[in-house]
C-alpha cells in the first residue's frame, strides 16, 4: 500500500516545525540545512505570491515570477499615469477652464491652432461657459517632480499601491495636465524599471541566508536590498532558525500579504510530505516508520 500526502491542508507555525523536524528525520538531513533550504524556496515561492500579477489573475497569486506578470506591472503604471494626468493637447475645454490659469488656456488653445477662435477669445468668457467647478492643476514642461509627487499622492500605499479608489472612477476628471506629454513618457519608463520591487526582496531575503533557489533575471534586478530581512541562525544549538520577511510588510504585500504567506507556508508543506511520501514508499517502509504520531495525520495509505 502506497503512502500519500493528504492534499489542502492547512498548516500553522507550529505544524510548519513539525514537517521540518520530520523532513530532516525522514531524509536523513541536518535540521539547519533543512531549514535554510525552505525558507530560499518559501522567499522563491513569494515572487509568485507579490504584486503584480499577469493580466486578468484578479490578485489570484499565480505566475507572478512570468514576464506576463512583469508586462501588466508596466502596463499598470503607464495606465495609471495617464489616468491622472493628462497632456494638454488631449484636454478638454472643461478641464482647461478648471485649472483656473489663463496662461494654461492659451497653451492648449495655440495647440489648437489658435488662440483667437469664435468663442475663445476671452479667458472669462471661456471659464465661465466650460468651467465645472473641479480644481485641476498645471505641470510645466521639464517638472518630472511634480509628477512622480502627484502620481505617489494618488496612491494606496503610501504611494506604492494601486490608484486611489477616487481616481479610478471613470468620471474623475484629471489631478493635472502636463504641457509636456514627452515628460509624462520619460517618467512611466523610469517607474517601469520599479517593477518587481516588491519581489526582488524576496530574492535579497534568499541571497542574505546562503540560498540556492533562482530567481528570474527581471526580479533580481529590480533592487529592494534595503527592504529585506534576513536573520541566520542555523547554527544555533538545539534550536537553528531562519527568518525571512519583507520590511514593508502588510504595505509592501498589500492587503493579502497574510492569506499569500499562508499559502506559500501551505505549499512548502505540502512539497516536503510529497517528498517524505516517495522516499517512504521507495524504501518501503510505512507510516509507523515516521516517529511522531501527529505528521501520521497528514498521510494515507492508498
Amino acid at each position: 500500500m502506497a503512502i500519500k500526502t493528504n492534499t489542502n491542508v492547512k498548516v500553522d507555525a507550529s505544524a510548519f516545525l513539525l514537517h521540518l523536524k520530520q523532513f530532516a528525520l525522514v531524509m536523513g538531513r541536518d535540521l539547519g540545512s533543512v531549514i535554510k533550504d525552505q525558507a530560499s524556496k518559501f522567499c522563491r515561492d513569494m515572487v509568485n505570491y507579490t504584486p503584480p500579477f499577469p493580466e486578468g489573475s484578479q490578485g489570484t497569486p499565480k505566475d507572478g515570477d512570468t514576464l506576463r506578470a512583469k508586462r501588466h506591472g508596466e502596463d499598470n503604471i503607464r495606465n495609471s499615469v495617464f489616468k491622472i494626468l493628462r497632456p494638454i493637447k488631449y484636454a478638454t475645454a472643461e478641464e482647461v477652464a478648471d485649472t483656473h490659469k489663463e496662461n494654461v488656456f492659451r497653451l492648449w488653445a495655440g495647440g489648437h491652432g489658435s488662440t483667437h477662435r469664435p468663442k475663445l477669445t476671452r479667458w472669462i468668457k471661456f471659464q465661465g461657459k466650460y468651467s465645472r467647478g473641479n480644481d485641476i492643476k498645471f505641470i510645466g514642461a521639464g517638472d518630472t517632480v511634480a509628477i512622480e509627487q502627484a502620481h505617489f499622492k494618488a496612491r494606496d500605499d503610501a504611494g506604492h499601491g494601486r490608484l486611489k479608489s477616487y481616481w479610478r472612477m471613470k468620471a474623475t476628471p484629471p489631478m493635472a495636465l502636463v504641457e509636456k506629454e514627452s515628460d509624462l513618457l520619460k517618467y512611466i519608463k523610469l517607474r517601469s524599471q520599479s517593477v518587481g520591487r516588491l519581489k526582488s526582496t524576496w530574492y535579497f531575503a534568499s541571497q542574505k541566508i546562503g540560498g540556492t533557489e533562482k530567481f528570474p533575471a527581471w526580479v533580481t534586478k529590480a533592487g529592494a536590498e534595503i527592504d529585506a530581512i534576513a536573520i541566520n541562525q542555523i547554527d544555533t544549538p538545539n534550536l537553528p532558525s531562519v527568518t525571512v520577511g519583507h520590511k514593508k510588510g502588510k504595505k509592501g504585500m498589500a492587503q493579502a500579504s497574510e492569506r499569500f504567506i499562508e499559502i506559500s507556508r501551505n505549499y512548502r508543506a505540502y512539497a516536503m510530505r510529497n517528498q517524505m511520501a516517495y522516499k517512504l514508499n521507495k524504501d518501503k517502509k510505512t507510516l509507523w516508520d515516521i516517529s511522531s504520531i501527529k505528521m501520521q495525520a497528514y498521510f494515507t495509505h492508498k
